[in-house]
């Protein structure tokens, strides 16, 4: 049933698909939506618009004016969601700074490294099979963490290290290639040679609440532990058969430990050289922030390392840092062959090495972390202090130039006469003789 408007109007088809008035309609409509637009109100909510109601006004004009004003609303919001995380993300880096959170994250850290030691210990002596997967896990959250505090401190070529290259090829052996008794001989000349003595050699401390230090135990010692379990402990092969021979009778020479060492070594300098001094020379040129081990060691004066470099010429340094590493890796190595063959050597070497270690986190607390710690934390706290005195300074004054400049400019203003003083209409009508009145009497 039609309602009284229907009847009366009686249209054709041919005028309500009229295809001139339709796009005369939608530039009106266009121009009308454009200067809604540039109002403010309207940008942030396009439920405010008015449609009228039209025969004219199809859904599909509807649809595209609705889904533009609907674009723009989310350009906005993404606009203001960024503001309010970079304003939560400079107050998060200066709380980051505080002597408070320092404090709390070498807590978490100290338990850390305390879990890390007590559980490596048992999973050890008593589920030895476990220690791989173990190895694994803390590997690729101490690193992977490493690797970013690395790089936003410019320290990330130290990563491209012998000792990192190292972590990388024992998983390949655990998890990839278990049954490759020449993998497996390759990462225990690597683990139980450079890296294990390096502990001694670097003086790597086990101080818990170091995240870095932390770090630099857990890639040294770890190599070390789990080679060692694989090789004298049964209990490790449950979970995989892991292949630790090369031959029936189970039996290595020297130059069959020495030899794939040495030429992995020779691999992974090349490939340092390559990268540090061919691939990337131009921007270690310009950045000399970025630090790797060469630069770190001339720059150190308390190694020997730097004392022997100095006393060549500058353009020779490299190459005989590059022999000082060969040296040394031909010297550690020379042990591993017995500690291969005969258990209670390697039992011996690694009690002393771990031992060295926790001497060495124990003078770090008794000698320099008592003192240097607290002075630390007050340097960090005088710091941001002085930084937000410095800023209230910088608004002060910037407040006290825009009152300046505005009262010069209601001065100016008042000279010209542009501006009434208020008071002045006050001060007129309190002069002003009030209006007398006949009271009724005097009528």
């Amino acid at each position: 049933m039609m309602n009284d408007i229907d009847q009366d109007y009686d249209y054709n088809e041919d005028d309500y698909y009229d295809d001139d008035l339709l796009e005369e309609y939608e530039e009106d409509e266009e121009d009308s939506f454009d200067a809604m637009l540039a109002t403010p109100s309207t940008i942030m909510d396009h439920d405010q618009f008015y449609w009228f109601d039209s025969p004219m006004n199809n859904d599909e004009n509807k649809f595209s004016l609705k889904e533009s004003a609907l674009y723009r609303r989310i350009a906005t919001e993404l606009k203001t969601g960024r503001e309010r995380v970079m304003k939560k993300r400079k107050e998060l880096e200066f709380e980051f700074k505080t002597p408070k959170f320092i404090r709390q994250k070498d807590k978490y850290t100290f338990t850390i490294g305390v879990i890390l030691t007590v559980c490596t210990t048992a999973i050890t002596a008593r589920y030895s099979y476990l220690l791989p997967p173990f190895y694994l896990f803390w590997c690729v959250i101490l690193l992977g963490a490493r690797f970013f505090i690395y790089h936003r401190n410019h320290y990330h070529y130290f990563m491209l290290d012998f000792c990192y290259f190292s972590n990388l090829l024992l998983p390949f052996y655990l998890f990839m290639y278990p049954t490759s008794g020449q993998l497996y001989m390759l990462n225990f000349a690597n683990a139980n040679g450079p890296l294990l003595w390096a502990i001694v050699t670097w003086g790597n401390s086990l101080v818990f609440h170091d995240l870095d230090k932390i770090t630099s135990v857990f890639i040294h010692a770890f190599p070390p532990i789990v080679t060692f379990a694989i090789r004298h402990f049964p209990e490790s092969h449950r979970l995989i058969d892991y292949e630790t021979c090369i031959n029936n009778s189970c039996t290595v020479s020297f130059s069959e430990m020495v030899v794939p060492h040495l030429v992995f070594f020779a691999f992974w300098q090349t490939c340092y050289y390559l990268k540090t001094e061919v691939i990337d020379r131009d921007r270690m040129k310009r950045n000399q922030n970025l630090i790797t081990s060469f630069r770190w060691m001339r720059q150190y004066e308390r190694s020997p390392v730097y004392k022997i470099l100095n006393k060549y010429a500058e353009r020779y340094q490299l190459f005989i840092f590059m022999a000082l590493q060969f040296i040394y890796h031909m010297v550690t190595i020379i042990p591993v062959k017995l500690m291969y063959d005969y258990p209670m050597l390697h039992y011996a070497a690694m009690i002393y090495v771990f031992v060295q270690c926790v001497h060495n986190g124990s003078n770090f607390y008794i000698e320099k972390f008592s003192s240097s710690y607290l002075k630390r934390l007050e340097e960090i706290a005088i710091s941001l202090h002085q930084s937000q005195l410095s800023s209230n300074e910088k608004t002060t004054k910037l407040i006290a130039s825009t009152t300046s400049s505005r009262d010069q400019d209601v001065g100016e203003q008042e000279k010209k006469g542009s501006i009434d003083d208020p008071t002045s209409h006050t001060k007129e009508r309190m002069d002003e003789k009030p209006h007398s009145f006949n009271s009724p009497s005097t009528n």
